[in-house]
Order: structure tokens, then sequence, then C-alpha cells
């Protein structure tokens, strides 16, 4: 069995067996999403395969959610990166960001879509699963430590 790599944020909610999952990178190109998905695939399968899983893929272009299904994810919202992170730069940002900075900010924007700290309402929320926001809510975003 290959070893799962720990994706960059996690959201987990044991009690309702559901995952979130971020994957941030300065740069994803569509042939490497794939793989990409495989990774976080990997990963939510080695910690008992919840119930419901969510993925979410990030680069400076995109913030792509998707749900797992049978065969493969299904993308269910893609969102323009700068224009979600907008109100947690503190100022205009073009151009590739850092998977550094892009970390920080999605932690700070996924953590404020559940509990509504900046932004009454943060970008995209009125678009967001209400499964999703309800799992930001009980359960925080935080960074993903690596697997032995």
């Amino acid at each position: 069995m290959a070893v799962a790599v720990a994706p960059d944020l996690v959201s987990e909610d044991r009690e309702t067996s559901r995952l979130l999952v971020v994957e941030v990178q300065s740069s994803i190109s569509d042939r490497d999403r794939d793989f990409f998905l495989r990774q976080l695939r990997s990963y939510a399968e080695a910690l008992g395969k919840p119930k419901t899983v969510y993925y979410v893929l990030v680069d400076s272009d995109t913030i792509q959610f998707y749900e797992e299904a049978s065969p493969r994810p299904r993308l269910l919202l893609s969102f323009n990166t700068a224009e979600v992170l907008k109100p947690y730069m503190g100022q205009s940002y073009t151009g590739e960001m850092s998977e550094f900075l892009l970390a920080g900010m999605t932690m700070a924007w996924l953590r404020d879509l559940g509990s509504h700290w900046r932004e009454q309402n943060p970008p995209g929320s009125d678009h967001i699963a209400p499964d999703v926001i309800d799992l930001l809510t009980k359960a925080a975003v935080r960074v993903a430590s690596p697997r032995p």
C-alpha cells in the first residue's frame, strides 16, 4: 500500500464522519488535477474512508471544490482565487502567489466561512453547499500534520 501524502489543510468532523481536505499549489495544470485528487483520495482512505469527503484544489488562478463520487470526484464549484481571497490579503494581488501565502489566505477564508470573524458574508458563501459550511463551523480548518 502506498503511503498517503498529507494535504495542506484539513477540516474533520469525526462525529458525523465528514472530511474536507485542501491541496495548495502555486500553479496546477489541468493535466495535474487528477494527480492531486488521487493524492487527496488516498489520504481520505488512510483515515478510514469518511462517509462524506470534500476535496479543494487551490492555485493562484482557481479554488475548486469537489465531492467524493465514483468513479472520480465531482466538481461542485470553481472560484477565482484573487477575488475570493481579496478581503484576507489586505491589498490587491496579481500574478502567481506563493504556496505559503495561498495556504494561509485559504485557511483564513475557510475559517471565515464557518465563523464570520472577518466578513459577514465571506466571498462564495452563498454558493458553497450548506454541509460544507456546517463542517467548517463544527470543525475548524487546521494545517495537516504529515503522517509518519
